[in-house]
């Protein structure tokens, strides 16, 4: 996995949990700096494996992601088997609502279980209980419509109701 900032730690917890589970070895990238981008550094590390998974907290398109593609596609001295887990296409909203568009470690575990063979893994624990659903991406938490416009409606409804000193 490579990745940057917030993705660093949620890509570690993702990587001990593939391990714990179903003995799935995986190694994380810390970036550190994105500006210059250290493409070289970025090959030689890819190279030594035959996937790799890059986890990138900004949108799909125009994100860091796709210049360490581009990185991975000048300098990687073999072909990899490769693919992101990014935010979705929109702006990032505050508060809760942020967890709508943003990755999960469960989109993080999905992509590197697709890419590196299949292997099921459990499901994660969150808050003190056990979540079975079926991992969703965040772009298609953006699709179906319900990351910010619920969000909104439960704000506007609170001030509603609250009383305003005068």
């Amino acid at each position: 996995m490579i990745t940057y900032g917030n993705g660093v730690p949620m890509s570690l917890r993702a990587a001990r949990r593939l391990q714990s589970v179903s003995g799935q070895q995986t190694c994380v990238m810390d970036l550190r700096w994105l500006k210059p981008l250290n493409a070289t550094a970025i090959a030689e590390y890819a190279d030594q494996f035959e996937c790799v998974l890059v986890v990138d907290e900004g949108r799909q398109t125009g994100g860091v992601s796709e210049q360490i593609f581009t990185a991975l596609d000048e300098h990687a001295g073999q072909a990899l088997r490769t693919s992101r887990v990014t935010g979705a296409d929109t702006y990032i909203p505050l508060g809760a609502a942020a967890n709508l568009v943003l990755p999960t470690e469960e989109d993080i575990v999905e992509h590197v279980r697709r890419l590196g063979g299949g292997r099921s893994v459990a499901p994660v624990k969150k808050a003190g209980r056990a979540t079975n659903r079926k991992p969703v991406s965040a772009p298609d938490r953006a699709k179906r419509g319900t990351t910010t416009k619920k969000v909104a409606k439960k704000k506007a409804a609170k001030k509603a109701a609250k009383p305003t000193k005068n």
